[in-house]
C-alpha cells in the first residue's frame, strides 16, 4: 500500500492586523471557526488524505474579509 498524493490544497487566511495596518485582517466573527469546521468536513467526507486544508498569511487584498461557505 503506497502513500496517497495531496490533490489539493485549501488555504484559510489567518492574517490578523491591528486596524490602519497595510494588509488588513482577514479574521472576524463569521470566519474564525471557518478552519475548523472545514478541517471537520473534510474528515467527514474521508478525504483529508488527499486535500489538506492549510492556515496561511495574506497572499493578496480581500475586499472586506470574508468568505461564504456552504
Amino acid at each position: 500500500m503506497g502513500v496517497s498524493q495531496l490533490a489539493f490544497y485549501i488555504f484559510k487566511c489567518e492574517q490578523s492586523s491591528p486596524p490602519g495596518m497595510p494588509k488588513p485582517s482577514c479574521i472576524n466573527a463569521q470566519t474564525r471557526e471557518l478552519y475548523q469546521c472545514m478541517a471537520n468536513k473534510l474528515m467527514i467526507l474521508g478525504i483529508t488524505s488527499t486535500v489538506l486544508p492549510s492556515k496561511n498569511g495574506l497572499f493578496g487584498t480581500l475586499s472586506d474579509g470574508t468568505c461564504d461557505v456552504d
